[in-house]
């Protein structure tokens, strides 16, 4: 194979990767009919009680939040490797998962709970760590912003420590 043919099949296969969605901070899915899924970042925030991974979009002068998951981790230990289900509530009654998009200029919009999802940790998962994981979830249809779409969402960033240290009152 000469370079000219492995620099047109090299272009070609990023174009398709990028075409598709690929990438370590992507979301895709019916969720686009509603909002654009473009993302220029992630960030991934970690305490006890969650695990949140906030999309990014620069649009200018504005950066939108196209889309932060939280993950309650109430009865849920984060490993590696493991897909776990995140629809439904955890035993204290919230909701596993939720989902809200904030654009600039537009009120900020909870999306609808969570019919079948679910979630893998791919790496790390504490403060510190390079954070790797995915998601696919569909929402229920109850006719609410977002209703009855499905989204899902691949990150990849160093987990920020998301708790408050010491604090006294």
């Amino acid at each position: 194979m000469n370079r000219r043919t492995l620099v047109a099949l090299t272009s070609v296969a990023v174009a398709a990767a990028v075409a598709c969605g690929g990438g370590s901070n992507s979301l895709g899915g019916s969720l686009s009919e509603v909002f654009p899924l473009d993302v220029s970042t992630a960030h991934v925030i970690r305490n006890d009680q969650a695990l949140v991974v906030s999309y990014e979009a620069n649009r200018g002068r504005d950066i939108d939040l196209v889309l932060r998951f939280t993950l309650a981790l109430d009865q849920l230990p984060l490993q590696r490797g493991r897909t776990v289900k995140i629809s439904g509530t955890t035993d204290a009654g919230i909701l596993r998962a939720t989902f809200l998009h904030n654009a600039a200029g537009e009120p900020a919009r909870v999306l609808p709970s969570v019919a079948v999802g679910q979630f893998t940790l791919d790496t790390g998962g504490n403060p510190g760590d390079d954070t790797s994981g995915s998601f696919d979830v569909s929402f229920v249809t109850d006719g609410t912003y977002g209703s009855g779409r499905g989204v899902s969402g691949h990150f990849r960033a160093t987990a920020i420590d998301g708790g408050y240290g010491d604090w006294i009152p």
